[in-house]
């Protein structure tokens, strides 16, 4: 009774009996169906193909004694015959000496050695090597060689040795017939009394098993029932040292996780993005499927979303503010607008300095002059200018791309800045374009890294930036055309008095 209250050790033991069987039983059925079931019928299948040639052949010599025109009749048979004698003659070696072999243009094929047929094959081997000058010399004859026509056979004598020589092959089929039936019966033998054994021992395992297990396992299925139907944080009293107590004991930590963890979603459920879990630190850890580790990623991509919804509504209300500054400007001069747009640029996007270069096109050249600078709450005045292609300016005006860059080196401002003072950590410079015409280059710069929100904010009230900027000059040139119109009529009219 000791023994069988160890359930360990029998469970253990009866498991690995199993699996031996289990594995046994794999390996036999794997070896027979691609093993030796393979070599039966590769070897039954080179027997039936021996016999058929031996028929083949006797009937080919049959033809031969039996018509008198055997250039009419046999004229193509030369090379057939040859070949047939000659595969003859490779098989009945293959057959006798077994092993592996290459048949033809086949892949190599393993031919099995029958006790039963050794008997049956020498007497062939025998007749063969009587049977095969006359086959040789028969060869000749159909292909025409002089020297073979002048031989004489006894047609008559050779047909009946062959006709008889192609009975022993039919005789020799069906000895490897009665082999392979026989040997598939010790086959099926040794393979249903492995699976009846296997199923008596899986027998006994259940036995033994619903009397070592039963019992303990049904307070563990009540308490498994109460989590089930959402009782959380009952627990199993069952404490013995073996395994049962060892699922008892992981149960209970089970229906403790689940206790906390409720809990903890439920503050995430009431919006505590901010909860954190209260249970046992162990279960945290890295495992995809943890839920604990599912639900901290779940509070985490909460608040990313929240952090998204929180970054669009910045950018939208960006939008209206600057569509609300912009209402009008078009009206204002180039450095005023210019101003306009840089300085509540800044001061949206929360950042340390920017400036604006509006594109000035010539019959000379195109250049980039910087029409308005602001930094630390202040307008500044630099006189300033780049070509295409010059810095970071130049480059965004010919490429057409927003450039950001961070960690910026104390050289920058020697490469591409026009506002001097502190040393920026990131530099955020973009074209503002309007179908694909830039109008204008705005230089942003912070002392911390400028976040892709404000970048995205950037891009999409670019356009409407280029836009004002757009109408401004080309209300700026009508100005410009009006006063020298109201110049010549005033001339006009001094020089008419």
């Amino acid at each position: 009774m000791k023994l069988l209250n160890n359930l360990p050790l029998r469970l253990i033991a009866l498991v690995a009996a199993a699996f031996s069987m289990l594995l046994l039983f794999a390996y036999f059925a794997t070896v027979y169906y691609k093993g030796i079931k393979m070599k039966h019928v590769n070897t039954v299948a080179l027997a039936v193909e021996t016999g058929r040639l031996a028929d083949e052949i006797a009937g080919m010599v049959e033809v031969w004694a039996t018509t008198s025109d055997t250039t009419v009749v046999l004229s193509h048979s030369a090379d057939k015959l040859e070949q047939l004698r000659a595969r003859y003659t490779t098989y009945l070696e293959v057959l006798q000496s077994g092993g592996v072999h290459t048949i033809g243009n086949r892949q190599k094929v393993q031919i099995v050695r029958v006790k039963e047929a050794e008997a049956k094959l020498k007497e062939l081997r025998k007749d063969w090597k009587e049977l095969s000058p006359s086959i040789e010399w028969l060869v000749r004859y159909l292909s025409g060689m002089p020297e073979a026509r002048q031989a004489t056979y006894d047609r008559a004598w050779v047909s009946i040795q062959a006709s008889e020589f192609a009975s022993k092959n039919n005789a020799l089929k069906a000895i490897y017939l009665d082999w392979a039936q026989k040997q598939e019966h010790v086959q099926y033998v040794w393979f249903y009394t492995l699976l009846s054994l296997t199923v008596l021992l899986f027998f006994i395992l259940f036995i033994v098993g619903r009397y070592l297990i039963l019992q303990p396992i049904r307070q563990i299925a009540r308490v498994t029932a109460l989590l089930a139907n959402g009782q959380l944080g009952v627990k199993v009293t069952h404490y013995n040292n073996n395994e049962i107590g060892t699922v008892a004991r992981n149960l209970n930590r089970i229906s403790e996780t689940l206790y906390h963890a409720s809990e903890f979603a439920k503050e995430i459920g009431q919006g505590n993005l901010d909860a954190q879990y209260k249970g046992s630190k162990e279960v945290l850890s890295d495992t995809e499927n943890n839920l604990i580790v599912i639900l901290e990623q779940m509070r985490q991509q909460l608040k990313e979303v929240a952090r998204r919804d929180q970054e669009e509504r910045w950018i939208e209300a960006g939008v209206a503010h600057f569509a609300g500054v912009l209402r009008g400007a078009s009206n204002l001069a180039l450095d005023e607008l210019a101003y306009l747009i840089v300085s509540n640029l800044v001061k949206y996007m929360d950042l340390q300095q920017g400036a604006i270069y509006f594109v000035e096109e010539n019959i000379a050249k195109t250049t980039l002059k910087l029409y308005a600078a602001y930094a630390l709450n202040k307008r500044r005045y630099i006189d300033k200018e780049f070509l295409p292609g010059e810095g970071l300016v130049g480059q965004a005006f010919r490429d057409k791309n927003m450039i950001y860059l961070e960690d910026v080196p104390p050289t920058f401002d020697k490469i591409s800045s026009a506002l001097g003072g502190a040393k920026p950590r990131s530099v955020l410079v973009a074209p503002l374009k309007l179908n694909e015409n830039v109008y204008a280059v705005v230089e942003l710069m912070s002392l911390t890294p400028i976040p892709e929100y404000k970048r995205d904010f950037l891009a999409r009230v670019s356009e409407n930036l280029a836009s004002v900027i757009l109408t401004a000059k080309n209300n700026e040139r009508l100005r410009k055309i009006q006063q020298e119109t109201e110049e010549v009529e005033k001339r006009i009219k001094r020089r008419g008095v």
